[in-house]
Formats: C-alpha cells, structure tokens, sequence
C-alpha cells in the first residue's frame, strides 16, 4: 500500500499507479508491437531500446482516478477512435469531420492530461509546468464549479499526417511524443502527440479570431472538423523524429528495432 496525498482531493489515502495519457493509448501500441513491447528513443541520451513502459506515477487515489477516467477519458478516447457510437465520423483527405460530439468534455480531457503531467513524477514529463492559479481554476473547472473560458484555457487538435505514405487511415502513425511546452509572445501551449493526433492546449494565449480556425474546440459547439498537419510542419516533433533516425542508424541493435 503507498500512502500520500491525492493532487486532487488532497487527502491522505492510498494513491493508484496513474496514468496521466491513459494505459489505454500505450496498449493500443503495444498489442500491435513485437513481444508485448513498443520502441523508446530517448533523444537525450541518444538511446534507442525495446520499452513497456506506460509512464505511469503514484498520483491520485482511486476514487479520483475514476473521476477522470468516466468523466473526461473513456469518451474521449472512444470519440478519437471514432467508436463512439452517438457520434457521426466522415473522413476526407482534409481531415475528421464529427457530428453530435461533445466538444467541451474533449477540451477537458485535454485540460485533464496536462494538470496530471504537471504533478506526474516520471521522467517523461519532465519540464511540464504549471502555475498555483491556472491549477485551482482547472481544478474547479474538473468539479463544475467553473464554466471553462476560452480567453483562459482553449484547445486545438489536428490529424498528424505523414506526406510519405498514401491514404491515412491506412497508414496510422503509432506513437506517443513526450508533451512539452511551446512559449509564445503571451502565455503558452502545452503540445503533445498520441493516436495519430497532435493535441495543443493554450494557456492565455489565443485570440477569439484565431479561435475560430479549424480545428479549435468550441465547448458549445455540436460539430468539429479536425483537420491534417504534416509531421514535417511541427517543428519540435520533425526534429525529434530526425534524431530518432540519426540514433537508430548509429545504434548496434538498428536491425532489431525497425521504425
């Protein structure tokens, strides 16, 4: 049993092994991975190694475990899957057009991976800040105290492509990409990639005009057109992969880990 205090309740209970992207995403890739287990490059120390790891941490007792799953998670997950069955999915080679969806428990979803990033104590979301004010008002927010203001927290998604294959759904890209943070001249944007999706969350940062582009999640909005973005056009993640390449050449195991 380990004992601490919850991040959200804040009461001494016994604490789960949390998963701030969900166990659900990294099975995804695993089940489809040679032996149960997927690739991790880890740029920093120009590794490259076969890993199981889910970057999990102890962070939330059960009960707050659970809110974030049921409430925010499961429905997600199921709409960027495109199984969740009261929602509506056409596909073109623009990008993913979904009628009858919740956009405002998506946004949250988002909100809720980068307030548990924040606190997480793996390694792999090292550097992932946030401020005393912006962690109260989401944790309001998550209770239904508050009404998310865009001005304040809004969200982007867009369906990563890679110009070198053919048609997308075909080809899905597998892989997670370590959330980072993105400055801007005002605020900042939490990034993150997983699912085949590239997620950005912007923190004071956006104006009402840039809001209305595609992509941006309306929390009043029905419909949401999810468009592509290159890999090549997002630049922390097209230099990661570079590195990754140039690793995998100078590694001794490169014939084992095929990219």
């Amino acid at each position: 049993m380990s004992l601490g205090i919850c991040k959200l309740c804040c009461e001494e209970k016994e604490l789960q092994r949390s998963h701030v992207i969900g166990k659900t995403v990294f099975s995804h890739i695993l089940r489809k991975s040679i032996g149960n287990a997927g690739i991790s490059i880890c740029l920093e120390s120009k590794k490259i190694s076969k890993d199981n790891d889910t970057w999990d941490s102890k962070l939330l007792c059960k009960a707050c475990e659970s809110f974030f799953n049921s409430k925010f998670e499961d429905y997600s997950i199921h709409v960027l899957r495109k199984e969740q069955k009261s929602v509506n999915v056409t596909e073109s080679d623009l990008g993913l057009f979904f009628k009858n969806i919740d956009q405002y428990r998506l946004i949250l979803y988002i909100c809720s991976i980068y307030w548990r990033a924040a606190y997480s104590s793996h390694e792999c979301y090292n550097g992932i800040v946030i401020e005393r004010e912006i962690s109260q008002y989401l944790i309001n927010v998550f209770k239904d105290k508050y009404n998310l203001n865009p001005r304040i927290v809004s969200a982007r998604i867009r369906l990563l492509a890679d110009e070198n294959v053919g048609k997308l759904s075909e080809h899905p890209i597998s892989m997670i990409v370590n959330p980072y943070h993105r400055l801007k001249e005002k605020g900042y944007v939490f990034c993150m990639a997983f699912e085949g999706y590239f997620f950005e969350l912007f923190i004071n940062s956006t104006s009402f005009k840039e809001r209305l582009k595609p992509g941006y999640l309306n929390r009043t909005g029905k419909t949401l057109f999810i468009p592509l973005v290159y890999i090549k056009d997002i630049p922390e993640i097209a230099e990661s992969i570079r590195q990754a390449r140039r690793i995998h050449e100078a590694s001794p195991d490169k014939e084992k880990y095929k990219l």
